[in-house]
């Protein structure tokens, strides 16, 4: 379908009326009347009310935007077109891409395999003058004195002639292959030696932390055992300063009750026996009395005394008993040392041991190696007839 300049279509025009005779005019005469025909139907809708719309044509651009959104919807379909096309094409070039390759690498296996198998380096009739190895493969000019190609004046030996270099390299090599294999050998026997030396460092490590950690929970159950039996004794001597407080104090109630009754029953306050009601006669104790008070002094002085002694005696056996402790704990901590000093000595005659062993190695290793393999070892394996 043809389209307009922005590609959307164009829809075909019915002519009914005749042609006019002006349009067989030049044309800029022609184009003068189109313009005069278009300004006078402009001017015709432009006075014409029921054509004239003031404002937005919204029929206009309606349709405006249904004929962009069909130019957009086409578009979309020959990109859409255009792409499938590509990718149709893009699968096609790489399927044709395969082939040739596929082809280029049969026929280059082709190619090698005929030369493989017909085109040989060996099978060419110049071979012997390209061999490298022609020298090598050719004959000395003897073999020896008995050598059938030599004549009776060729029975000599020449200067410099090394008729045995072969089985000489040969049992260097040998010789260099021994040395080799015994090296290797030596090397695992010293790596499974060191291997064996850190498992036993390693063993005895854990051995020792082991030990410090039996040791140290040994430790803390005693300190624990300590401060337990501590505090059993503290909680049993507060128990005891309780118990004896209270003891005192109701015994101190008790004595108290006791001399305000023997107060108010005195003859003092009752006025009775010899404080009678005499004038001339002071109140005061009387000689019974006072010595039953005497008395009661000194009991009280005893008691004082003895509770005195028994708290001394208390603070000897708590003094003996942390003195016990302070004794067990300074022997654990000897043991301890003792054990660890111990430890300390096993490790060092080990490691004593260890250094011995490296030493013995390196000193027989030197012994391996003293001859050392100079320039006259390497020199007949460079040698060549070229």
């Amino acid at each position: 379908m043809p389209g307009d300049a922005q590609g959307g279509p164009v829809k075909a025009m019915r002519l009914t009326a005749p042609i006019a005779p002006a349009l067989l005019q030049p044309t800029h005469t022609a184009r003068q009347s189109t313009l005069a025909s278009n300004e006078h139907d402009r001017l015709a809708r432009v006075l014409d009310p029921k054509v004239r719309t003031i404002g937005i044509d919204r029929q206009v651009l309606d349709q405006q935007v249904a004929e962009m959104n069909e130019r957009k919807a086409l578009a979309a379909a020959a990109e859409d077109w255009d792409d499938r096309k590509r990718v149709q094409q893009d699968h096609h070039q790489v399927a044709l891409q395969e082939e040739a390759s596929l082809a280029r690498r049969k026929a280059a296996e082709d190619v090698q395999r005929y030369r493989d198998t017909f085109q040989k380096r060996t099978m060419a009739r110049e071979r012997d003058l390209n061999d490298p190895l022609a020298k090598l493969k050719d004959l000395p000019g003897r073999v020896g004195d008995d050598d059938p190609r030599c004549g009776a004046s060729s029975l000599q030996r020449f200067e410099g002639e090394d008729l045995a270099a072969h089985e000489r390299r040969v049992r260097q090599r040998a010789q260099l292959q021994e040395w080799t294999a015994e090296q290797l050998e030596h090397k695992a026997a010293s790596k499974r030696r060191e291997a064996n030396e850190e498992e036993e460092t390693l063993k005895r490590h854990n051995d020792t932390q082991a030990l410090l950690h039996e040791n140290a929970a040994l430790m803390a159950q005693q300190q624990r055992a300590k401060r337990q039996t501590i505090a059993d004794y503290n909680k049993q001597a507060a128990e005891a300063k309780r118990r004896e407080a209270a003891e005192a104090k109701a015994l101190e109630g008790q004595k108290n009750l006791e001399e305000i009754q023997n107060a108010l029953d005195s003859d003092l306050l009752t006025e009775g026996g010899e404080f009678g009601n005499r004038s001339d006669r002071m109140k005061g104790f009387a000689p019974q009395t006072m010595q039953a008070l005497r008395a009661d002094q000194a009991e009280q002085v005893r008691e004082i005394r003895a509770r005195r002694l028994a708290e001394a005696e208390r603070e000897k056996v708590m003094a003996a008993m942390a003195e016990q402790d302070r004794v067990r704990g300074q022997m654990m901590e000897e043991q301890v040392e003792r054990e660890k000093a111990v430890a300390r000595g096993q490790m060092a005659a080990a490691n004593l041991d260890q250094a011995g062993r490296h030493r013995e190695d390196a000193a027989q290793r030197n012994r391996l190696y003293a001859n050392e393999m100079g320039e006259q070892f390497f020199k007949p394996f460079v040698a060549t007839t070229r």
